[in-house]
């Protein structure tokens, strides 16, 4: 399975990366971002606030992924 992972502001920063080409099977967002969690444990503080969008669309964490999707997590943005 190959995914395009995209990472914004703070979890950017944490890992100094923000596009990861993943390639281990996973059957849904949030396994992936169990997976990327294992990889980069210095993420683990903004996993409670996380958003996640599948091919740009706001999905839930158990939204199911197939091969080729673009999946983005970032921190949720506030402001008026």
């Amino acid at each position: 399975m190959a995914i395009q992972l995209k990472l914004f502001s703070s979890m950017r920063k944490a890992i100094g990366q923000a596009n990861i080409h993943w390639e281990q099977p996973v059957d849904n967002a949030q396994q992936l971002w169990d997976a990327l969690l294992e990889k980069h444990p210095e993420l683990k503080p903004l996993s409670a606030s996380r958003v996640v969008a599948v091919n740009r669309q706001h999905v839930e964490p158990n939204h199911p992924l197939q091969d080729g999707d673009e999946v983005a997590f970032f921190p949720p943005v506030s402001g008026g």
